[in-house]
């Protein structure tokens, strides 16, 4: 059974700012500007026709396909992958919100820091905002936490924390193995594509099914089970994502459940 350890962001941004302590400068001015967005209008007829062929397709029987699976788990995988993602989380008891927690990204450009090419991330969680500058190899230079700029050492001695709290849902969706249970037979895992539909993140649409998933051993202990539901989006065969799942208490050995959903995606 899936065991959950939530991350405390706050605590998280808490533990650098106490890193922080040697005394380091003030924060910079934000970089990265707004990131274009072009569109090609088409006849109204043709569009017509369009959302009619896809209204269609999307009606016949759920199917799933995983071929361009996306899921960042590390630094680098966000940054080579998209511009932006904003995503929440949020815990389910006795069919009532508890918490939650919003979060969203931004890649802020390229620039150059202590004489290393960086990356700019620029992350807000539940309206804290911090930006990171992150090297070639996903190592960081330097963080800015409330005006406060912290040197790349300390930040890196808190980076698997702090990116583990940020990133939690996509990590359980690598530790479940949910592309491999989809492309192939799991034992304990048994799955049924129920419904598809259309369904927008920002500007972009995808595809979405909804997956029902039956949960038993050896992915749980004997005699117990669980049950997931997970959303797959297919954003016009480019990519797929998870961009929602449902875990209930007995799948999490918890008394609580949790929701992810994906809000906003731009691919680069």
């Amino acid at each position: 059974m899936f065991k959950i350890r939530l991350l405390s962001i706050t605590l998280i941004i808490t533990l650098i700012l106490v890193l922080s302590v040697s005394g380091c400068g003030g924060g910079n001015d934000e970089a990265g500007g707004d990131i274009e967005k072009n569109s090609v209008e088409e006849p109204q007829a043709g569009n017509e026709q369009k959302n009619q062929d896809k209204e269609q397709k999307e009606h016949e029987e759920p199917s799933v396909t995983v071929k361009n699976w996306r899921n960042p788990t590390e630094i680098n995988e966000i940054v080579k992958n998209f511009k932006e993602l904003e995503w929440t989380w949020a815990r389910i008891k006795d069919g009532k919100e508890t918490d939650s927690t919003a979060v969203s990204y931004r890649y802020g450009g390229s620039e150059t820091v202590k004489g290393s090419d960086t990356n700019l991330l620029v992350f807000v969680v539940d309206n804290e905002k911090f930006k990171l500058w992150i090297d070639k190899n996903g190592e960081a230079v330097q963080a800015e936490i409330k005006g406060k700029i912290i040197p790349g050492e300390f930040v890196n001695s808190a980076m698997e924390d702090m990116l583990s709290g940020i990133f939690w849902p996509f990590l359980m969706v690598d530790k479940v193995g949910i592309r491999e249970a989809i492309m192939e037979t799991t034992p304990g895992v048994e799955w049924t594509a129920t419904s598809t539909d259309r369904e927008q993140f920002g500007d972009l649409d995808a595809k979405v099914t909804r997956i029902e998933v039956d949960l038993g051993p050896p992915i749980t202990p004997e005699n117990k089970e669980g049950k997931v539901i997970w959303s797959v989006g297919d954003f016009d065969g480019n990519f797929q994502m998870l961009v929602g799942w449902e875990a209930n208490e007995e799948a999490l050995e918890s008394d609580l459940s949790i929701t992810y959903t994906l809000n906003n995606v731009v691919p680069r």
